[in-house]
Order: C-alpha cells, then structure tokens, then sequence
C-alpha cells in the first residue's frame, strides 16, 4: 500500500508547477516573436518614438494577463484556486518567463554554451618513430 502511495505523491509534486511552466513558455514565445515584428514593422515602416515603446509594453501586459487567465482556469478544474494562489500563478509565470529571457540573452551561461575542455594527455613512452 505504501508502495503504491509514494509514486502518486511524486506525480502530483511533478505536475504540480507543470501548468506554469507551459503557459509562461507560450507568453515567452509570443512576447519574443511579437516584439520581433513589431520591430521589424517599426523598422521598416515609421521611425522610433516613445507611444511605440507604449504599445509595446501594453502589449506584453496583456499577454502576461492572458496567459495567467488560461492558467488559472486549467489549474482551478482540478485544484480550487484562491486569491492569493492566482496572484501566485501570475508571479510564476512572469518568473517563467524572465528566465528564458535570462537564458536566451546572457552570453556568459553555461546551459547554451557547450563545454569545450579536452584534457590532451601527450605520453611520450607509447610514441612510435
């Protein structure tokens, strides 16, 4: 009985940020591609001013609002979702979110570089002549 328990409870720990860490890759994906056709809309059509930057940011806002709805509402048929727990869910998925952006435009980070070290052993004693 016992044995059967313990892998539910780690199924249940698994899923439980699953529904967060899916809705904020889609608000990832979508705010990454939109603000690169926005960009390049603006670059090709009008010059630079400040209500573009405006319309951006609107933009991201409420794809954050609209993701964390779709999050909540696939949470709350399983689980009951409160206050404080959809405040959560918006935290977490911004959270998400800043991370790949973290991974996507740092240079320096070890998870998209590949790791290039060889240790080169030169044994004089196996060389043939």
């Amino acid at each position: 009985m016992t044995q059967q328990t313990e892998p539910m409870e780690s199924n249940e720990v698994k899923g439980k940020y699953e529904a967060e860490l899916k809705w904020g890759s889609y608000y990832f994906i979508l705010t990454f591609g939109s603000t690169a056709l926005f960009t390049l809309i603006q670059f090709l059509f009008w010059p630079h001013n400040y209500a573009d930057a405006v319309v951006g940011s609107s933009i991201n806002i409420l794809l954050l609002i609209y993701f964390s709805i779709l999050c909540i509402k696939e949470k709350s048929t399983s689980d009951r979702v409160s206050f404080v727990s959809k405040a959560l869910i918006y935290l977490r998925i911004l959270v998400v979110k800043t991370i790949f952006v973290v991974l996507v435009i740092s240079t320096h980070t070890a998870f998209i570089r590949p790791r290039n070290d060889f240790n080169v052993v030169d044994v004089e004693d196996n060389w043939i002549e």
